[in-house]
């Protein structure tokens, strides 16, 4: 009781991400260790697990069942199982520049990523601390991260910190204030995409975009504000090394998750840490 009540005199931070076991035996396991090495004790690690459920024993690191306890995203794959289209194997919708529908490829696998809207919108409803930060699970954590960076990555009278780019959110991290008074209709609005298949009325069907269709609807609405953590002048490629978050952590999209780590050359910020010289 003493040590809850005395975590309970400043904001209190969880990480949340989802993975199958394919994903943890290629590259989830691994941010698993280098979160139990590295983050500070008062932050916990969420693991949503789609069919199974790691052998790992590590600090402040819970496993939940994805099916468990996101009951429509089994709804969602079930009424889109033998959809094609939501799988992102058919062209539909808008036309490029030569007259062809784009709508083809993994930014229009509708089921992939409803796989992470859900872990998403499920985590921001139902956990107890203050903060949650979003992480791919192909994010490695390669510095100690010291409580203050965590504690200054989202202001507290600010709803979202994101990584912005021209086009859309890297959303391969996110992080949402849940004791904000519009996180409940986010969240709602957010999963509304999937549960009523709004999803398939949008240009693209990823997450990222999806994010940024209700970001957008409540800043312009006036009932948020966020925080861009992508510095000003840093290109789309690989935004994420390039903020604040790249002296700590690396995010292997990608065929970088092959390679073991982002390249170097792939900086547009100086970063200090041994890591990023040993390329």
């Amino acid at each position: 009781m003493i040590a809850r009540a005395l975590r309970r005199k400043g904001r209190s931070f969880a990480l949340v991400t989802t993975f199958n076991q394919v994903g943890y035996e290629r590259y989830a396991r691994h941010m698993i260790a280098s979160f139990a090495r590295c983050w500070p004790k008062q932050v916990t690690l969420y693991c949503y697990c789609e069919s199974f459920r790691p052998d790992d024993v590590a600090r402040n690191v819970r496993f939940l069942g994805l099916e468990e306890t996101c009951h429509g995203l089994v709804a969602f794959k079930e009424r889109h199982r033998d959809n094609p289209r939501a799988h992102g194997l058919v062209r539909h919708g808008p036309l490029d520049d030569r007259g062809k529908p784009v709508g083809l490829g993994f930014r229009w696998d509708a089921v992939r990523f409803a796989h992470k809207v859900y872990a998403v919108t499920h985590a921001g409803r139902t956990l107890a601390e203050d903060v949650m930060f979003w992480a791919d699970a192909d994010t490695v954590t390669f510095e100690r991260v010291p409580m203050s960076f965590v504690e200054g990555l989202l202001p507290a009278d600010k709803y979202l910190c994101y990584l912005g780019r021209s086009y859309f959110t890297e959303c391969g991290f996110v992080g949402y204030n849940l004791r904000h008074e519009q996180n409940a209709r986010f969240m709602g609005r957010f999963r509304q995409f999937y549960d009523e298949d709004l999803v398939f009325d949008e240009f693209e069907w990823q997450d990222d975009w999806i994010f940024d269709v209700v970001r957008r609807e409540f800043e312009n609405g006036g009932l948020i504000e966020s925080r861009n953590l992508t510095p000003e002048n840093v290109g789309d490629a690989h935004p994420f090394i390039s903020s604040e978050l790249g002296n700590y952590l690396d995010h292997l999209k990608g065929p970088r998750k092959d390679r073991g780590r982002s390249a170097a050359d792939e900086l547009e910020v100086r970063k200090e840490p041994p890591y990023w010289r040993s390329d």
